[in-house]
């Protein structure tokens, strides 16, 4: 969140990970077998977040809002295909 303030955690766990971010962990590695640079990589990350920014928010925003009735509508499977165990009906 953008304007956590840090009351459950730490900077320095937030750090730790960082360190463990399997999108940097793939950076870094195909930025060492020279697949990849890391302005490359900026350019990518740009551009990601400018089609976020411009055209994710702006769809979300002019969508209407959802049915209660769709809630769960591809979570899982649906519960009519669930089987007995998982909804804890029996067979």
């Amino acid at each position: 969140s953008m304007s956590d303030s840090r009351g459950y955690r730490s900077r320095e766990e937030e750090e730790l990970w960082k360190q463990r971010d399997p999108i940097f962990i793939l950076r870094d590695r195909l930025i060492k077998e020279g697949a990849l640079t890391m302005a490359e990589f900026e350019t990518v990350e740009k551009e990601t977040d400018t089609y976020i920014e411009n055209e994710v928010i702006k769809f979300s925003e002019e969508s209407p809002e959802p049915r209660v009735e769709d809630l769960e509508k591809y979570v899982l499977a649906d519960r009519d295909t669930q089987l007995p165990w998982l909804t804890g009906k029996a067979a």
